[in-house]
């Protein structure tokens, strides 16, 4: 298998290694598999009667079925604080989060801050909730960006 070399990312000089962060998700897979071992067996068991032809990694999909609970339920406590508090549109539903255009005097820092506390309250442990700047497609023209600039503005 091919080694790639550790590199730099950002500007804060650390290096990423990819290695290490496979292993790391390897590890995580393995303490998953000890610690739910009979999810692991029911998708084992599904996946095998559902598709015997195809080749599955069974530990890891039983962990990203897991994982998508989680993801559900704090994308469910966004959109819940979003039509109570009447603080933002939900424009597009993500795997993990929302896409919310905020509602005027509503500022990046206090939704956040009042996400990560409803999000941390639903899932019961700390589930911190940033603002990710949003990003256009490489291929797209400048009046596709300003027609985005002009919606998100309202």
């Amino acid at each position: 298998m091919m080694q790639m070399p550790p590199f730099a990312v950002g500007t804060d000089g650390e290096v990423f290694s990819l290695r290490a962060y496979q292993d790391s998700r390897r590890a995580l897979t393995g303490e998953f598999t000890r610690r739910m071992p009979t999810l692991v067996a029911f998708v084992r068991a599904w996946l095998s009667l559902h598709k015997p032809d195809s080749e599955h990694k069974f530990a890891l999909t039983a962990k990203s079925f897991f994982l998508q609970e989680a993801e559900g339920l704090s994308r469910a406590a966004k959109l819940a604080w979003s039509r109570l508090r009447g603080a933002g549109e939900i424009t597009s539903l993500q795997h993990d989060g929302v896409v919310m255009v905020l509602s005027q005097g509503m500022t990046p820092t206090d939704a956040c801050a009042a996400l990560t506390e409803v999000c941390t309250a639903a899932l019961g442990y700390a589930q911190p909730v940033e603002e990710k700047p949003f990003q256009f497609d490489p291929g797209e023209s400048e009046d596709d960006r300003d027609s985005v600039a002009d919606v998100d503005a309202l």
